[in-house]
């Protein structure tokens, strides 16, 4: 399978999920292929590969606890950003 058949069934998929979630719905479910954006799967998979290196052939627990670190990453990343400008000021 080359990748345009890839891309092809992974949108069909995906309108297919789409669809039969909103079958309860009154209103018709509409699906704008143009509205569908793969940028946030790309650039976790682009830190994936950062993270794992030049390991091109990693086993399981590999991606796994390297989701776990970006995960405690990023949640330490928020909580310091609440305590930014702060500085100085009384609440």
């Amino acid at each position: 399978m080359n990748n345009r058949e890839r891309t092809i069934r992974a949108f069909i998929g995906v309108v297919k999920f789409f669809i039969d979630e909103r079958q309860d719905c009154l209103v018709k479910p509409k699906v704008h292929a143009r509205r569908i954006s793969q940028d946030p799967l790309e650039n976790y998979n682009s830190k994936q590969r950062g993270k794992l290196g030049a390991n091109k052939h990693p086993d399981l627990a590999q991606p796994l606890q390297s989701n776990v670190n970006m995960h405690l990453q990023s949640k330490l990343a928020l909580r310091g950003s609440k305590r930014r400008n702060t500085r100085g000021r009384r609440q």
